[in-house]
């Protein structure tokens, strides 16, 4: 099961009041504004044994211009868990909390979302970790991620869709092997705004993952399927959001 927190900083006050956290919308900050974020997304249970993960994320927004963002953020996870949760990839147990790495991406709003037109974005990110984020074990991983994003308003914009398609290529190499890695993934959530402070939503993601550990041929990996609510509180200075995802499917070569 996911769940993820994000707390929002905003200078002067620039935040898309949503629900959502893991689904971006496509409108840009205003140029010279900033925010500060804190992410915490939990990941709890494996296939066997006690599983407890958490993924931290300290971010900084800056609109460059009014239709183009730039954000850095810096990674650490922490990582509880005993009893082989699986076998042959998190094995043992861990108790453990790491700095990972450094992330950054520029967001490109092609078309602002209004409710005569569809809101049209283009992102990119590069990121670093040091740290695998479902074992814990030490590595050096590089993700490129380009993303293509959709947002449709209705209701006078009370009422939001937003869709996001993305590509990620990651590179991983650990105790001397490296291991390749494309996933496809589709995020989708719909929020609505009950009144100027409180939002309510609905969000869920899909991708599907193959490998090429090397010399030997790419292979499939998983595809898996999350969903669930999710809400918000934003005000002059401050955002808050949570979304809880339980896996609803999934099917894996390990399975």
């Amino acid at each position: 099961m996911l769940g993820a927190l994000i707390l929002t900083i905003c200078v002067p006050t620039v935040t898309q009041a949503s629900a959502l956290t893991y689904t971006t919308g496509a409108n840009s900050m205003p140029q010279g504004a900033s925010s500060a974020s804190l992410a915490i997304t939990f990941n709890e249970g494996k296939r066997q044994g006690s599983y407890h993960s958490q993924y931290f994320k300290l971010g900084y927004s800056y609109g460059l211009s009014d239709s183009l963002d730039l954000n850095v953020a810096l990674n650490a996870y922490r990582h509880d868990y005993s009893g082989d949760p699986v076998p042959g990839e998190i094995e043992g147990s861990r108790d453990s909390f790491k700095f990972s790495g450094i992330q950054a991406s520029l967001k490109k709003t092609l078309q602002p979302t209004t409710n005569d037109q569809l809101g049209l974005a283009l992102q990119g990110l590069l990121k670093y970790d040091s740290v695998d984020n479902m074992s814990g074990e030490s590595v050096k991983a590089w993700e490129l991620e380009g993303k293509f994003i959709v947002q449709k308003s209705a209701l006078d914009g009370r009422l939001q869709w937003l869709n996001n398609f993305q590509l990620e290529a990651e590179t991983t190499r650990a105790d001397g092997e490296r291991e390749y890695a494309v996933t496809t993934r589709i995020r989708s959530g719909v929020n609505y705004a009950l009144n100027a402070n409180w939002h309510i939503g609905l969000e869920g993601f899909w991708d599907y993952e193959v490998l090429k550990p090397d010399g030997e041929e790419w292979e499939f990996d998983h595809w898996d399927l999350f969903a669930g609510p999710a809400i918000g509180y934003t005000n002059q200075q401050w955002s808050a959001r949570f979304t809880l995802m339980p896996q609803i499917a999934v099917v894996s070569y390990r399975f």
